[in-house]
């Protein structure tokens, strides 16, 4: 049964709305608003959060991704996108990985495999593997100037040439072996 609030023309659905045909969906036209009028012209609209609210949820051959926000003080205005193992999924463990976009732009995920493109800003946590590029803050090659001083953490084997080795601290080593 369908309830329709005459007042305010909304419908209400007892239940899941469900299609058995694979050619229906939910669709409509576009609809041009303001970016802070974002949510009055949405097709789906969450009007209130508790806990984990995702909005939409679509399958992937060995899973799913869901994206939604989470009401407690770790995501408070965050989105997040979530990918969960269907092995995750019908064994009811809570197991999922997460990508957080805050409120600020800045992105929070735990990323594995190859990351292409740009990075600006800082990284907080361990790089592991190989960067191909650069750094704004090392030296790159031969010619290349570097202002400041250069610290040794081993100062065993450690060699320089020219006649005025300035701003090297700790004992320099020959090549006599």
């Amino acid at each position: 049964m369908v309830y329709t609030n005459s007042s305010n023309s909304v419908t209400s659905l007892p239940g899941n709305l469900s299609f058995a045909n694979a050619n229906i969906g939910v669709q409509r036209v576009g609809r041009s608003v303001s970016w802070h009028k974002g949510r009055d012209g949405a097709l789906l609209k969450v009007t209130s959060l508790s806990g984990y609210s995702p909005t939409t949820s679509t399958k992937t051959t060995n899973g799913s991704w869901e994206i939604g926000a989470y009401d407690n003080s770790e995501y408070t205005d965050d989105l997040v996108f979530s990918y969960v193992k269907d092995s995750d999924y019908t064994n009811n463990t809570n197991n999922h990985v997460e990508i957080k976009f805050l409120e600020d732009g800045t992105v929070k995920a735990n990323l594995q495999g190859n990351v292409t493109g740009n990075v600006t800003g800082n990284v907080n946590g361990n790089v592991t593997g190989n960067v191909t590029g650069s750094s704004s803050l090392n030296v790159l090659k031969a010619g290349d100037t570097m202002s400041g001083n250069l610290f040794f953490a081993n100062t065993n084997n450690t060699t320089t040439t020219g006649s005025t080795p300035l701003g090297i601290y700790g004992s320099v080593g020959d090549n006599d072996g």
